[in-house]
């Protein structure tokens, strides 16, 4: 059941970052057009673009840590570590597990911040970007969870 469910989830998560990057790309092809061919800027696209941008990257973090691969680049840890590799998984996981706690915990701030904040070009709220931050502590504690689990369930 939580397989099924974490294979949808990071299914979810890759088309959302699929679609707000061509929203990113449309919208910035969108500002230079206008701006170069008619002289023209329409500011809310500057808080579209950095809504993409901000929310692709928080994204793309939670996807990049989800199968360790942000880790697993390098084949020098698998030299050294041969037979205990799957502890250093584990060990990771345990880390971005607090790393996603802290970063969870101390933007719950700007939440406030964001719905009193606006954005200077076009006055919305800046709640919808400042959201990415617990949005990303919580990726990363469950993605860490997902991997602490599966260890625990291969070595029963």
């Amino acid at each position: 059941m939580l397989n099924e469910f974490h294979k949808k989830l990071t299914n979810a998560l890759n088309n959302l970052v699929a679609g707000l990057c061509i929203v990113l790309i449309l919208a910035l092809f969108v500002q230079v057009v206008n701006r170069y061919l008619f002289g023209v800027s329409w500011p809310a696209i500057t808080y579209i673009v950095s809504f993409c941008f901000v929310w692709m990257c928080i994204i793309g973090i939670a996807l990049t840590v989800s199968p360790n691969s942000h880790f697993l680049v390098d084949v020098l840890v698998r030299r050294l570590l041969r037979d205990r590799f799957p502890i250093f998984r584990v060990f990771i996981a345990f880390n971005l597990f607090l790393s996603g706690l802290i970063i969870f915990w101390s933007s719950l701030p700007f939440i406030d911040l964001g719905i009193i904040k606006r954005d200077p070009t076009v006055g919305w709220p800046m709640i919808y970007n400042y959201m990415s931050l617990p949005f990303c502590g919580a990726l990363l504690i469950y993605y860490s969870l997902v991997t602490i689990i599966s260890y625990k369930r291969n070595n029963k």
